[in-house]
């Protein structure tokens, strides 16, 4: 710790809680992936492998706040609002663009 701050942590703390991080994420998604592989398998669901992909998914969010507040001294100001103004308005696209293709086929005469 430093005496001026008191907020730095000890490096192998930092790099255990990195690496706890680091492999969380790679855990949930390796079993997010095991969940879609058994669905293929079995041409289905089944209670197996919904209750894998609930796990899967229920990490999601702590993963992502986590591994956000690994890198986020790296970050820097311009990344944390860029991210903090693009992040929301992503999903506001103008209203021509649509992921439906026939929707776009229709439109232009094609």
């Amino acid at each position: 710790m430093s005496r001026t701050t008191g907020t730095e942590r000890p490096p192998d703390r930092a790099g255990r809680i990195t690496a706890l991080v680091a492999g969380s994420a790679l855990a949930f998604s390796v079993i997010y992936f095991a969940s879609d592989v058994i669905e293929a398998a079995q041409g289905g669901f089944s209670d197996f492998q919904l209750a894998l992909t609930l796990v899967a998914e229920i990490a999601v969010p702590f993963f992502v706040i986590a591994l956000y507040l690994v890198q986020r001294p790296a970050i820097g100001r311009l990344g944390r609002r860029n991210g903090s103004v693009g992040y929301p308005i992503g999903p506001l696209r103008p209203a021509g663009m649509s992921a439906n293709s026939s929707d776009l086929s229709e439109r232009v005469g094609a």
